[in-house]
Order: structure tokens, then sequence, then C-alpha cells
């Protein structure tokens, strides 16, 4: 599975338990970020293929507004992963045309080819 991953995820367990995860798969993950500033910072330095994005980031604002701004500034694609699974949340995430919405907690075995297949 090739590509270019850039991790948002505030909680660091959950990001190094995905760093490694996504490490062992072949992807190269460029960073881990855990508000939107540093993820759009990141993102614009190394221009990610794809992020895997919490929607409940720290900072002013959420994982579903910085994914709508990577895609429209920078045409990088976000998939979701959350614990939140309320209709509301999943219709303001449809906003950002997300490749994929997972919920945690997750398996990395699902994991896999969900990322696999949004880097299509």
């Amino acid at each position: 599975m090739p590509g270019k991953i850039l991790i948002v995820e505030d909680e660091s367990l959950i990001a190094l338990h995905l760093k490694t995860q996504l490490e062992q798969a072949g992807v190269v993950v460029v960073g881990v970020a855990e508000n939107a500033d540093d993820a759009l910072t990141l993102a614009a330095r190394h221009l990610p293929d794809l992020v895997l994005m919490d929607i409940h980031i720290r900072g002013g604002r959420d994982g579903i507004s910085c994914a709508t701004e990577l895609r429209v500034s920078h045409g990088i694609p976000a998939m979701f992963i959350t614990a939140y699974a309320d209709r509301e949340t999943l219709e303001r995430a449809k906003i950002s045309q997300p490749p994929g919405y997972i919920y945690k907690p997750f398996l990395g075995a699902n994991l896999a080819p969900q990322i696999e297949m949004a880097l299509q």
C-alpha cells in the first residue's frame, strides 16, 4: 500500500497506534498533528496523498473544517476516524467529500483495506 499519509489525532496513544500500523503496512507517515493549524502546515509542506482525520481535535477548529480546507486549498482528501456516529456529524462530514469514515475503536485489519481504497 504505497502512499504518504498525515495523521491528525489529538490522542497521542491513538496517533502512535495509527502511525505504527501504517508504517508496518509500508505507508510513509509524513507527520502527526493534534490541531488544524499544525495539520495545514504539515500538509502544505509534505503534500500527503491522504489525511487520516479525527473530527474532534484540539484548538478552535474541528477536523471537518480542516478537512474541507485541505481539499479546497491542496486537493488532499481526508478520511475521518472518529468516535462520533450521530447523523448530524455524519452530514457535516460529507461536506468535505471524505473517501471514508471509520468508527473508533477500529481494528488494524479493517483499517488497511479502507486506506488502500482511499489512496486509489
